[in-house]
């Protein structure tokens, strides 16, 4: 008898207890039905969205490109959700490339957007080749539809067409003419034995790490009023405020080989390169020079801005300018600098002094090269308290009538003595200095703010002390590197540019 009590006692706890459980499962499946039910959504005009930006510009894109991804915020900043009905784009050309909460297409419909919550969209543009040279302005639209309401958010950008090289070796004389951009994508090749010349207001864009390989010979024909640019083929911005044309390493640079002779620059703005311009060791020949740089300006670099080892270069009206690593790196041979302007002020860390002189390979003073450099009328200057650096194999930086032979003449120079370690002494006493002006400021208009003007201003030390027997002996000097010309009545002055009185 105890048991069946036992057994129906029981039986009614069980099913209680099943009851029970019953009811929490109910519970819980309301609960979480009644959660994925859709949350209300008004449908009231006054409720509106906004947006990061009414208009989204993509500087100038090139034909078959794709361009790194933009984006846009859209904002729900109301106490209400609101349900974007629709979202369009309307484009004439075909060329943004829109995503919308992770998918692609040209057109969204009913986007959810809850109360205090935002949404992204990403935007990325793909110009087809358009047919013609000049860049071509491109504005579409994105249409936004909900409650009644209609937004647009403008999406513009410049298409351009180019020349486009990748792999391509060049074989016979050629000629590079100013219509319309020249997009390098990887190592461009100048054989040996070929020339390439390149017209005035040319601009060549490189791909990262792309390099200008020069067997032949170059022929750069620039001018004060339409100079061939050299740079990387980024036109965006890493961020608001910076674009890559202003951050160094976004291509490789100039590369002359030891076959290569004959080279002329004139009028070229060669700038944010891993490096600029490397000539590379070759037999000199005495009077012919392998490269004539003038009018120029080698600019932003990681490596050195001009490297040239064992080379025979005249360089005249040419700023070499802002390199983390050294402006100008000289490895034996011969050099003349007339009227340039050597200056570092990069935003990056600095290693060397703007200006190296050195006898042997760097990093190697058993490979020994006779040096002889001459620098007349130029300014070398930056933030190092010493902006010139000998490297003497025999470990001084005195000048040995053998093979480490250097003159300056009156420049304006920024060096301190034993201000460093590291840094062969030499005696700024001696004849190889001639009428030099020390560590006096060369009041360049400027050099902050990621913003550079190496033309001097009213008070710098440069004015009317460079020495008028140079623009007498080489007339190419007669006018700097913008065109003024320098007056045969009083000195020149110092550096790439003469002073020219603000109006």
């Amino acid at each position: 008898m105890f048991v069946a009590k036992f057994i129906l006692e029981n039986k009614y706890f069980l099913q209680l207890k099943n009851l029970f459980l019953a009811s929490i499962f109910i519970c819980l499946f309301a609960g979480i039905f009644s959660s994925c039910k859709d949350d209300n959504f008004t449908s009231n005009s006054s409720y509106r969205i906004s947006f990061s930006t009414d208009t989204l510009s993509f500087d100038t894109v090139f034909t078959t490109l794709v361009t790194p991804m933009r984006r846009i915020m859209v904002y729900n900043r109301t106490s209400e959700n609101i349900r974007i009905e629709n979202i369009k784009l309307y484009s004439k050309f075909n060329c943004f490339q829109v995503n919308v909460s992770g998918q692609s297409g040209t057109e969204f419909h009913n986007i959810e957007l809850r109360s205090k919550d935002s949404l992204y969209i990403f935007v990325q543009v793909n110009v087809r080749e358009l047919g013609q040279n000049a860049p071509l302005h491109i504005l579409d639209s994105l249409e936004f539809k909900y409650n009644n309401n209609v937004e647009k958010v403008m999406l513009q950008t410049y298409g351009q067409d180019v020349h486009h090289f990748k792999n391509r070796t060049i074989t016979e004389d050629t000629r590079w003419t100013n219509d319309k951009p020249y997009l390098i994508r990887d190592t461009l090749k100048v054989e040996n034995g070929a020339k390439l010349t390149i017209d005035a207001g040319v601009r060549l864009f490189f791909h990262n790490n792309a390099t200008m390989v020069v067997k032949g010979t170059l022929s750069v024909e620039g001018d004060e009023h339409n100079p061939v640019i050299f740079r990387g083929n980024r036109t965006d911005n890493l961020f608001n405020g910076l674009p890559y044309d202003k951050i160094s390493g976004q291509w490789g640079g100039i590369l002359f080989t030891k076959e290569s002779t004959g080279n002329q620059i004139n009028g070229a703005m060669i700038r944010n390169g891993i490096f600029g311009i490397q000539v590379d060791s070759a037999e000199i020949q005495s009077g012919v020079y392998r490269l004539i740089l003038s009018n120029s300006q080698i600019h932003n670099t990681k490596q050195a801005a001009l490297k040239a080892t064992s080379a025979n270069i005249y360089a005249y009206n040419t700023v070499i300018s802002n390199s983390a690593y050294t402006c100008v790196l000289l490895e034996g041979g011969d050099y003349l600098f007339n009227h340039c302007t050597i200056a570092n002020y990069p935003t990056i860390a600095r290693v060397f002094s703007a200006l190296i002189l050195a006898n042997h390979i760097q990093f190697n003073e058993n490979q020994k090269i006779k040096l002889n450099a001459t620098f007349n009328n130029c300014i070398i200057y930056g933030t190092f308290q010493q902006e010139i650096r000998m490297e003497n194999h025999n470990g001084t930086g005195d000048v040995s009538k053998d093979d480490f032979n250097y003159k300056f003449n009156s420049c304006l120079i920024r060096y301190q003595p034993n201000q460093y370690a590291g840094n062969s002494g030499f005696n700024i006493q001696s004849d190889a200095f001639q009428n030099v002006i020390w560590n006096e400021s060369p009041d360049f208009l400027s050099v902050d703010n990621n913003e550079y003007d190496f033309r001097i201003g009213s008070s710098s030390a440069a004015i009317e002390n460079g020495d008028i027997e140079i623009i007498i002996q080489y007339p190419e000097c007669r006018t700097d590197k913008n065109g003024v010309v320098r007056p045969l009545d009083k000195n020149p002055d110092m550096g790439a540019y003469e002073y020219v009185e603000e109006p």
